[in-house]
């Protein structure tokens, strides 16, 4: 191996491994990127999904329950685009 190519195989390497962590981290529970039940969550894990702001989240605890994750259209702060973007974040079991 010449050392041309040691800064492309670092960096190639590097980035291998960026790509992995934000896959674990956008993938795992907690920090808002797991699947939250909307009836059960506390307020903190509410807002710590992308998308929803302290007062959606409180809005959301205070329109319980939700039979359906489309019933959350009717919070305020959540409009069609925002319930698009948390749907694959949310359920209500």
């Amino acid at each position: 191996m010449t050392f041309k190519r040691f800064p492309i195989i670092v960096i190639v390497l590097l980035l291998g491994a960026f790509a992995g962590w934000l896959y674990v981290e956008f993938n795992r529970g907690g920090k808002g990127f797991g699947v939250v039940d909307v009836n059960t969550a506390d307020i903190n894990e509410l807002d710590a999904l992308p998308y929803i702001t302290p007062a959606a989240a409180q809005a959301i605890v205070d329109g319980r329950p939700f039979i359906r994750v489309d019933d959350l259209i009717r919070v305020s702060g959540i409009g069609e685009k925002t319930l698009e973007r948390i749907r694959p974040y949310v359920t209500v079991q």
